[in-house]
């Protein structure tokens, strides 16, 4: 992420661009000002389009008002600001907000005529016949409150380009900062058995302790609807060996609980599925894979349909002794990339490298 000066739009007629040169001089260090006359418009081109094109990057616009024209309105004769300077205002102010417009206007005694939707406008004067003709010195008052409205206002992060194509490229598809965003951004799935129930082919877990924040019963029930509903549907679960000592004394500080207690969750989450899968017909107990694995994975994960074109690996992980509510997680979608392969294949590999549940010595 990159912190980049704000963008201003200073607008202007032929006649007040020594006003606008003054006023983005003024505001040199303080924002990226263009004026209109700089690049704005393409030669032959109708101004319109352009200035459409110059509403995406703005963040700010200027618009000088000087006596350029003059108007007989009611047989009265009125001075007046030049017509395209009122349009790119109204464009302007639709675009990015009455509060992001500022108005610069003279103070001389001359009356200009303004539509009277602008009535109520804050209007920033400047004396432009300052006896010793100093127009910067003159405008510096004016500018300065506008200074100091951009000052007052967080400067907005920018996405590079580069971040947003490695995003689509990785295949991102979700973020989650914490286990709350689950609620609020997985609709319909906040918690992990109904995340799992998208699942159209296959269901993969890799685990520690199958801690999920639900019991392990309600992700039974789960597998049993999908293996009875679809007669090639597949589940795997995999937790960490709960009679390996050496690992459970490893991410004992993660957890903060002692060893033994991890040790005991496991064990007992794995009897939990052992029953279960007694529970369910021979053909059901053959697509229903449980087994240990050997060595400490990222993070969690959860792959769903991993082989299918629209399949997911969601991925969580929790800083060092912080709490599980604070365990951060993404998700990325199978685009045919390397990134989604990699991560697949690599708990694959894990689970294939484990020891099946029936060779452990359960009590």
């Amino acid at each position: 992420m990159t912190k980049d000066k704000p963008q201003v739009f200073i607008a202007s007629s032929v006649e007040g661009l020594d006003v606008a040169y003054a006023v983005q001089e003024l505001l040199e260090y303080n924002a990226e000002c263009t004026v209109w006359d700089q690049g704005v418009f393409e030669p032959s081109s109708y101004t319109l389009p352009d200035l459409i094109e110059r509403l995406k990057i703005t963040d700010y616009g200027i618009f000088v008002f000087s006596i350029d024209d003059t108007l007989r309105i009611r047989d009265v004769e009125e001075k007046s600001v030049r017509d395209n300077v009122i349009l790119e205002l109204g464009l302007f102010m639709g675009a990015i907000g009455q509060k992001n417009c500022f108005i610069v206007i003279p103070s001389s005694g001359e009356c200009i005529h303004l539509p009277t939707d602008l009535t109520g406008m804050t209007m920033l004067k400047y004396n432009p016949k300052r006896k010793d003709g100093n127009l910067n010195a003159a405008l510096g008052p004016s500018v300065n409150k506008i200074r100091n409205a951009i000052n007052n206002k967080p400067i907005k992060k920018v996405v590079s380009k580069n971040v947003i194509e490695q995003v689509g490229a990785i295949g991102l598809s979700a973020f989650y900062a914490s286990r709350d965003d689950y609620g609020k951004y997985r609709e319909n799935a906040s918690s992990i058995d109904k995340y799992i129930n998208g699942a159209k082919e296959s269901i993969c877990m890799v685990s520690i302790t199958l801690a999920t924040g639900i019991p392990v019963d309600d992700i039974c029930k789960v597998f049993e609807k999908k293996l009875k509903q679809n007669k090639k549907f597949k589940i795997t679960v995999s937790l960490l060996n709960p009679y390996n000592d050496e690992l459970y004394k490893s991410i004992m500080p993660l957890f903060k609980q002692p060893a033994k207690t991890l040790q005991d969750n496991t064990i007992s989450a794995i009897k939990t599925l052992v029953e279960f899968r007694g529970s369910l017909k021979l053909d059901e107990q053959e697509r229903f894979l449980i087994k240990v694995h050997q060595t400490l994975p990222f993070g969690s994960a959860i792959i769903l349909d991993g082989d299918a074109e629209n399949g997911t690996i969601q991925i969580e992980t929790k800083p060092y002794e912080v709490g599980m509510r604070k365990s951060f997680a993404f998700e990325i979608e199978n685009n045919n990339g390397i990134f989604y392969e990699t991560l697949t294949q690599s708990y694959y590999r894990l689970i294939d490298d484990g020891i099946l549940w029936s060779e452990l010595p359960l009590k």
